[in-house]
């Protein structure tokens, strides 16, 4: 997806000062000292082991009125097959680990 970003940019005709583009795991967020004016996730909470560590050090990467957009399951608000079928494939070795977060944790 940065890749992309990246090739849009490059294309593009106009090019907004100091756009950058970067990856990095979630765990990982913090050993940037930056502030940023957005941070974007997509599917990138729900294999987080501390979701409030994960958050706070995202937030202090965060200029003043900077945001947080993810896209990630709550899978607490999934069915119950849901709730059955992971944690089996998880046990077999065919799915990796996934917080049961829903959207009030998350809103939090």
């Amino acid at each position: 997806m940065i890749a992309i970003a990246q090739a849009n940019y490059e294309a593009g005709d106009s090019k907004p000062p100091g756009l950058s583009f970067r990856a990095a795991t979630a765990e990982k967020l913090s050993i940037r000292k930056t502030w940023l004016n957005a941070i974007l996730g997509f599917n990138y909470l729900d294999p987080v082991r501390d979701l409030p560590g994960t958050l706070r050090d995202a937030h202090t990467l965060l200029e003043d009125g900077g945001l947080l957009i993810t896209k990630t399951a709550c899978l607490s608000d999934m069915s119950i097959s849901h709730w059955l079928a992971l944690p089996a494939a998880r046990l077999v070795g065919k799915a990796p680990f996934a917080a049961f977060s829903n959207k009030e944790q998350l809103a939090e």
